[in-house]
């Protein structure tokens, strides 16, 4: 009742605001043919301060028919942190993996791999990898979680060289997100391991991908709007572009993201493409050797796209994945009635959880 009359007041503001948005879109549009007839003019406009942007970074690709026999392994993770009114202060990742062969009657590979990380003790922290002590704990854990993510989909990869054509996906970017804002000798030294396992996949011509759902980018959009101080175009990603302009089963040329991370990825340099998937554009990033083969890409977006009309909008392997990640209610009960199981079982005194957290789990009013 009380939030009636404010569903009916953002209702309105919402209408107006779509009349509003679709007049920047059609000059979206219009600026984007203006690129196309005349893309040297780009190249010479003043860059406002304050964003970044894409740039062009070759034709798009045709999306070939996939392949008979391929394979598609896809990874997902979840994490969990432990805080120090709960029993003992540690954080627990948990890994899906899912491998999916078609074409050859393999089964399906369905793996959930949990790791237990414990916070380290003060004498044992110059054993610590040599990026843990720059990060906050909860950039350290989501760090962690990526790479376990990249390495198990790296290894099963690299396992399963048969010669049959086979495509890596991450759910989400392949640029690191997580650690924009920090020095860049300490985004050098996290994304070592990182880049390590993209290197191997590479010298074993296995494509990685990284899925955006739903992306927010508004890089291409930047490009776009280069030369002017205001944004004409405020409001609008990327996304709302393509979708304008791609029909389904179509990929958009490419693109080299600019963000300054993206320095630092050397030879494994991120370049983005949009395709329409049916029912979403989704945004895909590669890396540079990828993204300079065109059969290998074009013949990767067709599995893509192939696992997205299998998983009615968005990829099968990746929700698979997701789901086999997922760390339910339920499993975090059992994670903890485990391990205060074990630490009495060690002889550790006061194993309990703390009367603020003891009082939050029941209510007596």
């Amino acid at each position: 009742m009380q939030l009636s009359a404010q569903v009916t007041a953002l209702s309105q503001a919402l209408r107006q605001a779509s009349r509003s948005r679709h007049h920047r879109l059609h000059l979206l549009l219009h600026r984007y043919q203006q690129w196309l007839r005349d893309p040297e003019a780009w190249l010479t406009s003043g860059d406002p301060p304050g964003y970044s942007y894409a740039c062009p970074g070759g034709e798009g690709v045709g999306v070939e028919p996939t392949p008979l026999p391929h394979r598609v392994i896809a990874a997902d993770g979840s994490q969990l942190s432990i805080n120090h009114h709960e029993l003992f202060p540690c954080m627990l990742i948990n890994v899906g993996l899912v491998s999916l062969t078609y074409g050859t009657g393999q089964r399906p590979l369905l793996r959930s791999v949990p790791y237990l990380l414990a916070q380290q003790p003060a004498h044992q922290s110059a054993q610590q990898t040599d990026w843990t002590g720059d990060l906050d704990g909860e950039t350290a854990l989501a760090w962690q979680r990526s790479l376990q993510e990249i390495q198990l989909l790296a290894e099963t990869a690299l396992a399963q060289q048969d010669n049959i054509p086979q495509i890596a996906l991450v759910d989400g970017s392949l640029l690191a997100w997580g650690l924009e804002g920090l020095a860049q000798e300490v985004q050098r030294r996290c994304l070592q391991p990182w880049l390590g396992w993209m290197a191997q996949l590479q010298q074993a011509r296995i494509p990685i991908l990284g899925y955006v759902s739903v992306p927010r980018s508004r890089e291409v959009v930047g490009y776009l709007r280069r030369g002017e101080a205001e944004d004409p175009f405020w409001g609008l990603q990327d996304r709302h572009l393509w979708a304008e302009i791609l029909q389904p089963g179509q990929a958009s040329s490419l693109w080299i993201s600019g963000s300054r991370l993206n320095s630092l990825y050397g030879e494994q340099r991120i370049y983005a493409c949009y395709v329409h998937g049916g029912k979403e554009v989704a945004r895909l990033e590669f890396p540079a050797w990828l993204a300079k083969d065109a059969e290998m890409l074009s013949q990767s977006l067709g599995m893509v796209l192939a696992q997205v009309e299998k998983g009615q909008g968005y990829p099968v392997s990746l929700a698979e994945a997701h789901h086999l990640a997922v760390v339910r209610s339920s499993d975090r009960r059992r994670f903890l009635a485990l391990l205060e199981r074990e630490l009495i079982r060690s002889g550790l005194e006061q194993v309990q959880v703390s009367p603020k957290q003891a009082r939050k789990r029941h209510t007596s009013v």
